[in-house]
């Protein structure tokens, strides 16, 4: 296929999920190498029965997309703040501790330090 041609297509598939399954339906497709994506508007994930699903509203098509993604069991239940570049989630496990980044692709998780309130340090100065 023409690169000015698969340049277009790939115009209009701006998510990285429905880009792999492009790629899968045609190999030469993934050897041509796509252009880069443009940033993408963060992740929006809506809990389903079966665990979290990653939701992607733009990518391009008419209906709402959902993108199964596996989330671990023991994070089902946490609340999800942000996604950042690279499959990475910010999350809290906890009711006011536990937060966490997890990393969708590889699974590494990186605990946050938890940081003292104000009114935490006022009762116990240093």
């Amino acid at each position: 296929m023409p690169r000015s041609v698969l340049r277009r297509i790939s115009y209009h598939v701006p998510c990285k999920f429905d880009r792999v399954r492009m790629q899968l339906v045609c190999h030469s497709w993934y050897l041509r190498h796509l252009p880069p994506l443009p940033p993408q508007l963060p992740w929006l994930l809506h809990p389903l029965a079966g665990g979290p699903a990653f939701s992607c509203l733009f990518s391009g098509a008419d209906d709402l997309r959902l993108h199964r993604v596996r989330v671990p069991a023991d994070l089902r239940s946490a609340r999800f703040f942000g996604s950042y570049d690279g499959g990475w989630l910010f999350l809290a496990s906890g009711r006011t501790t536990g937060n966490i980044l997890l990393n969708l692709r590889t699974g590494r998780r990186i605990p946050i330090p938890e940081t003292p309130t104000s009114s935490a340090r006022q009762r116990n100065p240093a």
